[in-house]
């Protein structure tokens, strides 16, 4: 499976040019292509329409961008599904519904570490198990 999507603070890591931690990340996302907009709802939207499916990563509510995902989501009627990665059941469910609708490019989205401590701890074994 493909991932489409990274992190904010990865994506920023690219916009500083000349770094040793630019170098890594670059490496690290081959096949990336960054869009020419700072505005982080194009590079949502972008994701979104050009992956088969969306997967939400969230401990409480969906607010801000995560949310704008799930809504580019329906409104472009790709496959989304928003789980609760603290729940039990969790990651059977997602690994379930990714065989059901036979993603090969997936879209990650979630809330930024910084606005929910703790999420990129939880998302990254989460996201790691499911690629394997």
């Amino acid at each position: 499976m493909q991932l489409l999507t990274m992190a904010s603070r990865q994506a920023d890591l690219f916009r500083q040019a000349g770094s040793r931690k630019t170098a890594r990340s670059r490496s690290s996302y081959q096949g990336l292509v960054e869009t020419d907009s700072t505005d982080p709802s194009v590079r949502t939207e972008l994701n979104v329409r050009n992956s088969d499916a969306t997967l939400v990563l969230i401990r409480d509510t969906l607010a801000g961008g995560t949310l704008f995902s799930v809504e580019i989501a329906h409104s472009v009627e790709k496959p989304v599904l928003v789980v609760n990665i603290y729940e039990q059941g969790a990651f059977d469910k997602t690994e379930s519904w990714l065989n059901e609708n036979n993603v090969a490019v997936l879209n990650i989205s979630g809330p930024r570490e910084s606005e929910e401590a703790g999420i990129y701890a939880a998302a990254k074994p989460f996201i790691d198990s499911l690629l394997r």
